[in-house]
């Protein structure tokens, strides 16, 4: 699969579950993949080679994280928030964080990224439980779909 990801321009279709999704907020979004690693999304905004706002609008933003602190998610996402770029998403995926101090306990990673949303009508986040190392197979710019439902697990 991963090959033909890589090399053929068709979409891939639906692509198999490997483990059970949260639910975080119900809804539904629809738009092209624009993502990566969260920090790295931060942070680039602040640079000459910022992503244009308009690349966001409509978009689904899928993220992940790995180290550091909860604080530092926290932050990440209100700079995208401050930026705008949270109000343009249609909605959102995101990765299980790995090694992030301070996520055992309150508030949770769910509570961090719906505070940063803010917007109940906005469909997700989803966060996808996946082994580590494990690369996303999409292409950023691909569009996507994705329909949650309270009881999604």
């Amino acid at each position: 699969m991963y090959s033909r990801l890589l090399t053929d321009a068709t979409a891939l279709g639906a692509l198999p579950a490997a483990s059970p999704w949260e639910c975080w907020r119900p809804g539904r979004a629809e738009g092209h993949l624009i993502g990566g690693v969260i920090n790295r999304i931060a942070l680039v905004q602040a640079t000459p080679f910022a992503v244009p706002l308009d690349r966001y609008d409509g978009a689904v933003l899928f993220w992940e994280e790995l180290g550091g602190e909860a604080s530092y998610v926290w932050t990440y996402l209100q700079v995208l928030r401050h930026a705008g770029i949270l109000d343009r998403i249609s909605g959102m995926v995101v990765g299980v964080p790995r090694d992030i101090a301070g996520l055992d306990a309150s508030p949770t990673l769910a509570d961090i990224v719906l505070d940063a949303l803010g917007n109940p009508r906005r469909p997700g986040p989803r966060q996808r439980r996946h082994r580590p190392r494990r690369p996303a197979p999409c292409r950023p710019g691909e569009r996507a779909a994705r329909t949650s439902t309270p009881s999604c697990r």
